[in-house]
């Protein structure tokens, strides 16, 4: 198997880099073959810690541990390269404690992401705040956003019709 593999590239190398880079790939299959236990255990070997974060968020996530998952993406959200996903996911974590300040502010950095996948999402999440916090101008204004700057969004219908009725009740 693909573990086994990189796994012996990983005992045989003397490289550093090239060990770190075998390690990557024994997470992923880990991951992939769903083996929590293996996979957290490799990932604190890793020496890259934005790599080490994003590993262990992952594993965090998937076996259900939202706090500890949290703690790395607050880490990932300081990287170029992860703060989108981070955002997206402190966003849904602090969005399940009742922290919608903190929420928010998540769902604002992974906005910011240029070119971002999940910029929508991010949006929406952002406006769907904006009206449960009572800023009905905010969230009519990023409900219209949304749907002008995502036309293809999944969340689209659900703005404008959040936008149309939140004008009605203004």
């Amino acid at each position: 198997d693909v573990a086994s593999t990189y796994k012996t590239i990983y005992a045989s190398s003397s490289e550093e880099h090239v060990k770190q880079n075998a390690l990557e790939k024994i997470v992923d299959a880990n991951l992939a073959s769903k083996q929590y236990g293996e996979a957290e255990k490799n990932a604190k070997l890793l020496s890259n810690q934005v790599k080490k974060a994003y590993a262990l968020s992952q594993i965090y996530d998937r076996t259900k541990r939202f706090d500890l998952a949290a703690k790395q993406n607050e880490i990932l959200i300081k990287s170029p390269e992860y703060k989108e996903y981070a955002g997206i996911n402190l966003g849904k974590y602090y969005y399940s404690k009742g922290s919608l300040a903190k929420a928010k502010d998540s769902y604002t950095q992974a906005y910011s992401v240029k070119n971002g996948t999940y910029r929508d999402i991010a949006l929406f999440q952002i406006a769907q705040i904006d009206e449960k916090t009572g800023k009905k101008d905010s969230a009519i204004s990023n409900y219209r956003k949304l749907y002008s700057e995502f036309p293809k969004s999944q969340y689209q219908d659900e703005a404008k019709l959040k936008a149309a009725q939140l004008t009605e009740i203004n």
